[in-house]
């Protein structure tokens, strides 16, 4: 096998492994604090301030955040995905077209397809958690290709 291919797999595991490691901390530390302290904030100051904090503890794990309000939990954790791979798939490094999630045609239009997909790492149908500390951006090509594999088993069959 040539050793710039297995280098590139390498990283591959590596950058998705970091990032779900990242995602791993946050909800079993960050989230669980931040909604203990929501629940305890008395006023809409204190509410306003613990989101501040939550939003530079974040920063701090996972980058810049290009929205800085925290309108949805689900578009929240997206965005916080997609500035950590830099807008681009995380398997392949192709930059994804995240205009149309973005701004694009509702999900409720019948011509609506995402111009990228959320990949399991850990397949669903193998037992892996539906949440986002199993999620990460990827293109439709990398995605329908992995399917049901895990990460190991798809990467090494990529000759």
């Amino acid at each position: 096998m040539h050793i710039g291919y297995t280098n590139a797999m390498n990283e591959i595991k590596a950058r998705v492994r970091a990032y779900l490691a990242l995602q791993a901390k946050a909800r079993e530390d960050v989230w669980p604090r931040y909604r203990e302290a929501v629940h305890a904030a008395s006023t809409y100051t204190d509410a306003v301030r613990i989101d501040a904090a939550l939003d530079n503890e974040l920063t701090v794990l996972f980058g810049e955040s290009p929205i800085h309000y925290i309108h949805s939990f689900r578009a929240y954790a997206h965005a916080r995905m997609l500035a950590y791979f830099n807008y681009r798939c995380a398997y392949c490094n192709d930059l994804l077209a995240i205009d149309a999630w973005k701004y694009g045609p509702s999900a409720c239009d019948a011509a609506y397809t995402p111009a990228f997909h959320i990949d399991h790492v850990h397949p669903k149908a193998l037992g892996g958690a539906n949440n986002y500390a199993n999620f990460v951006p990827a293109c439709r090509a990398c995605n329908s290709s992995k399917r049901a594999k895990p990460l190991d088993d798809w990467i090494s069959g990529l000759k």
